[in-house]
């Protein structure tokens, strides 16, 4: 038996559209699925938009579907480096009928650099937490399970908007955050929803300080994080 077989449960979007998702058991895959609509993590239940959204480390797409249910004409780019959550995602665009309103890049926005574990050891925590890019649970267990990497060209801010503004932009990939709202056409994304990390020395301010010349930004979770954060343009 795989130690992820594939699985198929209906959601209900944070506005309460039916969403029927494609996941693995086994993963974190049903947590990330329940935080993100069930939950409404990102409170984007409370919130209209319209237009384009950008979903930074879209996973299997628990954001980018419910903001494209939720949401009726917005167009979301879903982007997503990891090969077999994109398989996923897309699985998932078109058992929603979201083809041609959700558009799947496979790539990395920011760095650039994704490790990615699958989980072979028989650790419970570690195949739980598989299919994360730069999870910091990844490490060199010897014996074939190393994490794999693959580095892509980093994905900038400029060229996935495409010279459009973004209504929304939701950001989650684990520390490369940092170079992609370093980006000057940060000044079109009028919400920013995100997680904030500290790898590679950096801390809660430095995101602030990123934003501080065009946003609002206001900050949950502990200050030594990881942490979520808001940017409303000012």
């Amino acid at each position: 038996m795989p130690i992820y077989p594939p699985g198929v449960a209906v959601f209900r979007t944070p506005r309460g559209n039916q969403a029927t998702m494609h996941y693995r058991q086994n993963s974190s895959d049903w947590n990330t699925l329940v935080s993100a609509m069930t939950a409404d993590e990102y409170e984007l239940g409370s919130q209209s938009f319209a237009g384009h959204a950008l979903d930074i480390g879209a996973h299997i797409g628990g954001v980018a579907i419910a903001l494209a249910l939720d949401n009726p004409g917005l167009s979301v780019t879903a982007v997503e480096p990891v090969p077999d959550n994109v398989r996923l995602l897309r699985a998932n665009v078109d058992a929603n009928g979201l083809s041609g309103l959700v558009n799947v890049v496979e790539g990395a926005a920011g760095h650039g650099r994704v490790t990615v574990w699958y989980g072979r050891t028989g650790s419970e925590t570690l195949e739980h937490h598989a299919f994360i890019g730069n999870n910091s649970l990844a490490y060199d267990s010897g014996g074939g399970n190393d994490p794999e990497s693959v580095t892509y060209r980093g994905l900038t801010l400029r060229e996935l908007s495409d010279g459009r503004p973004v209504d929304l932009l939701k950001i989650d990939n684990e520390g490369g955050e940092y170079d992609f709202l370093a980006d000057s056409a940060v000044v079109r994304c009028r919400v920013i929803l995100g997680e904030w990390h500290n790898v590679r020395g950096h801390v809660q301010g430095d995101v602030a300080d990123l934003l501080r010349e065009t946003h609002r930004v206001t900050f949950t979770g502990p200050v030594a994080g990881p942490g979520g954060f808001t940017a409303v343009l000012l």
